[in-house]
């Protein structure tokens, strides 16, 4: 039986895992190595147009009353709806968001407040700016890495897992993990290329789309593969 080690934070983890078990007969094991912490006690309340390139943003923003949202992507789309804004998906990475920013003549004049992490996607901001975007972007979380305990190290060591694999902040701090416990035989499903570097050496596969259900997808897929060869 396949077995599948879950490292991204706790909330978004376990939503994942629902989506694996209900699709595999895979164990699904949660081992964070992110958590995500607020840099302030307050909301920030928004009247701009707002761009999410995380969910993780979502949460550190006031409740939405149908302002407009345009987000990296379905998963983030979903969320942003939820917490009540008028949401949209470039369905796919930053870069994808940006073009569709600068596509949509009727956001075009107007402002935007970009909340995030302290990581942003290279050339994110850089583009909007060029493309004469007013934007306000602001740090709402900050990313705070794990350790794990000895039994979770002793079990990584044990035996080969599949690590899906959502950013590359995440990947970065998953190959650290690896490389302090030694070589072994894990397989890695990325969603981006960019997810992936960090992880090159491990048996690799990039999603075909950059979601969450082009994860599930590859996820599927590596699955199959490590079948295909035990037979």
């Amino acid at each position: 039986m396949n077995e599948i080690i879950l490292t991204r934070p706790k909330q978004q983890a376990e939503h994942f895992a629902h989506i694996l078990r209900s699709k595999t007969n895979s164990t699904v094991h949660l081992m964070p190595l992110i958590a995500i912490k607020a840099c302030s006690d307050s909301l920030k309340q928004v009247d701009d147009v707002v761009l999410f390139t995380s969910a993780n943003a979502i949460p550190f923003v006031a409740r939405g009353q149908g302002q407009l949202a345009l987000c990296v992507g379905d998963a983030t789309c979903e969320a942003a709806k939820l917490a009540g804004f008028d949401a949209h998906s470039a369905n796919g990475t930053a870069q994808d968001l940006a073009k569709l920013i600068l596509m949509r003549a009727d956001v075009n004049l107007r402002r935007f407040y970009h909340p995030h992490g302290a990581q942003v996607s290279d050339g994110f901001h850089e583009t909007l700016e060029e493309g004469g975007i007013q934007l306000f972007s602001e740090v709402v979380y900050r990313q705070e890495t794990q350790i794990w305990s000895k039994a979770q190290t002793l079990l990584v060591e044990s035996r080969p897992f599949i690590f899906p694999v959502f950013s590359p902040n995440g990947a970065r701090v998953l190959a650290q993990n690896l490389a302090e416990i030694g070589p072994q035989s894990h397989r890695i499903v990325a969603i981006s290329e960019d997810a992936g570097k960090p992880l090159i050496g491990f048996d690799l596969l990039v999603a075909e789309k950059p979601s969450r259900y082009g994860v599930l997808e590859a996820v599927l897929e590596m699955i199959l593969r490590g079948e295909s060869f035990e037979a």
